[in-house]
């Protein structure tokens, strides 16, 4: 993994190029493209953009898994120098959403079977023990917004078009409400990171078990649990309703698969230019040489 060290080396910047907060307007102007004033601030707030904007990228397959993140490339995609790609990188690598190749650079963080297993059991103690506590110091107010967010869900459901999209808005609106009154903004946090991070795999699950989530009956039972003030039911549910899905892990070892034989093939693909190219620079090498041959060839025949 790349250390804070080899990052500086790896885009030769100075501690002093790193930017503080900074207003939209100047990050906005830079982004188009516009001239604008120095300013302190205008390198956190290019940063957290070019972060915001990678982290989506990423979470949303854009950016593949395993992917080299390519610096020219990533200038001229977010239009943003090294400074706030130096900082964007830096956040996403400590949030292992991107690894560091020491002296090569960064990857996007691969999809592994090892990474869904915990990240999985991470999800599941994280989010029983946000429920609990919400349930647990729920009020009127949590109640209502509650049911209303499970209601919303359940309408999502029962439409005939675009109702996966909906649904999972929705869903994350139940689930959001439903861990709300935890109390604890640091554990809110790591649990939507977690979600976030899930996310990835999400994708790759066929479209039949996307579909099968809206169908379930957990939602509904959770539902009636946490209203009813009760932790124990819930505890058990979310334990159920977190687990890691046949159809996913198949899925993921065929994407894995596949991304393992574009790989051969680049490699083949380079391996077969770089013998082209010694081939062709022994040519020229030997098509340089006959000149000079015929040229002493005639000095030697006039003398």
């Amino acid at each position: 993994m790349c250390t804070d060290t080899s990052l500086s080396l790896l885009f030769d910047l100075s501690d002093s190029e790193r930017g503080c907060p900074a207003i939209a307007k100047l990050a906005k102007n830079q982004m188009a493209g516009l001239p604008r004033k120095s300013s302190p601030d205008a390198g956190s707030t290019l940063s957290a953009r070019v972060y915001a904007l990678m982290r989506t990228d990423i979470l949303e397959m854009r950016l593949q898994p395993g992917s080299r993140l390519v610096i020219d490339d990533l200038r001229e995609r977010y239009g943003a120098g090294l400074s706030p790609l130096r900082e964007a990188l830096s956040r996403l690598l400590n949030e292992g959403l991107v690894v560091g190749e020491e002296w090569r650079g960064f990857r996007v963080a691969p999809l592994t079977e090892e990474d869904l297993y915990d990240l999985t059991d991470m999800r599941r103690e994280i989010e029983i023990l946000t429920v609990t506590r919400s349930v647990a110091r729920a009020n009127d107010k949590w109640t209502a917004d509650l049911t209303r967010a499970y209601r919303q869900m359940s309408q999502a459901g029962l439409k005939r078009s675009n109702r996966l999209d909906e649904w999972l808005d929705s869903h994350h609106s139940f689930h959001g409400i439903l861990v709300r009154e935890c109390g604890s903004p640091r554990l809110i946090k790591l649990r939507q990171q977690l979600f976030d991070h899930f996310m990835r795999y999400l994708q790759l699950a066929p479209q039949r078990t996307r579909g099968g989530f809206i169908d379930d009956t957990a939602h509904h039972d959770l539902f009636d649990a946490a209203i009813a003030r009760d932790t124990q039911r819930c505890v058990a549910l979310v334990r159920t309703h977190i687990t890691v899905l046949d159809s996913l892990v198949e899925s993921l070892r065929m994407f894995n698969g596949q991304v393992a034989v574009k790989s051969k093939r680049r490699k083949k693909v380079s391996r077969a230019s770089t013998s082209r190219f010694r081939l062709d620079s022994a040519n020229d090498i030997e098509a340089a040489k006959a000149p000079a041959a015929a040229l002493k060839l005639a000095g030697d025949v006039r003398e």
